[in-house]
């Protein structure tokens, strides 16, 4: 039965129009392959809302283990990751089918960085937001495993993680959620540890300061980036997961900044960074909270 769904090829565009559970009407097919679509969603009772949904080939037990994932970030949430707004199974012509649904961002990384490299004020505001997000899944037993200027965006003045491809840490997930950009040197199947998480962050960070991407390690790319990031790039990018950077050198990193900022400046307030394109990072802003189930058409085989 497997081997037959496997060989089926989704017709994708028969699932606008659809609605999923708890409100969310499918729109305009965005983007698909062969496992994966992503679509607009439009949000009933708040057409004000700007969602889209990601929607995933997965058997039920496959689909099960995530849903509970998705199911704990939500009753989790996080400032800097985005909270699902809905998620759930489906079928499609005998296909079984996984989707979440989550507010589209005002602003990916991704576009800015086609236009301009950020300033080190913005990188370092993007490189604390994402150590803060990247904390609290490892706090939870999760790793992000995605992490790359494709997965950050910002809503409400706040810079924040998509949570599509959060894994259990340790666990190479049943299939593949997002095609990661980024993979550390020991990742085999995927990125499963907090510090494969490390390794992408510091990839991350080379792209963000240099517009370029993060090619065969990136070290020469690391090496002429500005302090601190120099150093943390470097330490993230080390082939050696148990000697590599984490979370908590990073802060050490940025207080030693601060500390040397505050005292070059005397006894005058230290500045505040006005971020161009990618808002405040530090301020918790409202998450839309996801809908109560309203009565809807469930996707079943035509």
């Amino acid at each position: 039965m497997l081997s037959e769904q496997l060989s089926l090829q989704p017709r994708w565009e028969e699932l606008c129009g659809r609605v999923f559970d708890g409100g969310y009407e499918v729109g305009d097919l965005l983007e698909a392959d062969q496992d994966r679509a992503r679509f607009t969603i439009r949000v009933l009772g708040d057409r004000d809302l700007a969602a889209s949904a990601l929607v995933l080939r997965a058997s039920a037990s496959a689909a099960a283990s995530q849903l509970e994932i998705w199911s704990s970030l939500r009753r989790s949430p996080h400032p800097n990751l985005t909270k699902p707004l809905g998620f759930g199974a489906a079928d499609l012509h005998g296909l079984d089918l996984l989707y979440i649904v989550l507010a589209k961002p005002e602003e990916r990384l991704r576009e800015v960085l086609r236009e301009r490299p950020l300033q080190s004020e913005e990188a370092e505001e993007l490189l604390r937001s994402l150590s803060a997000a990247l904390e609290h899944l490892v706090s939870n037993g999760f790793v992000h495993g995605c992490v790359s200027p494709e997965q950050i965006g910002a809503a409400n003045d706040t810079t924040q993680l998509t949570t599509e491809c959060v894994r259990k840490a340790g666990i190479t997930p049943d299939f593949e959620i997002v095609k990661p950009k980024y993979t550390a040197p020991e990742s085999v199947d995927a990125n499963v540890t907090p510090a494969a998480d490390m390794w992408c962050l510091g990839a991350t960070l080379v792209e963000a300061l240099t517009g370029k991407e993060c090619a065969d390690g990136c070290t020469e790319q690391a090496a002429a980036l500005p302090s601190p990031f120099q150093r943390i790039a470097e330490r993230c990018l080390g082939d050696d997961p148990q000697s590599r950077c984490d979370l908590a050198e990073i802060k050490t990193l940025f207080q030693s900044r601060s500390m040397a900022a505050a005292a070059s400046a005397g006894s005058g307030a230290m500045r505040v960074p006005e971020l161009a394109r990618i808002p405040e990072l530090t301020r918790p802003s409202e998450t839309p909270r996801e809908r109560d189930p309203v009565p809807a058409a469930v996707i079943a085989p035509a």
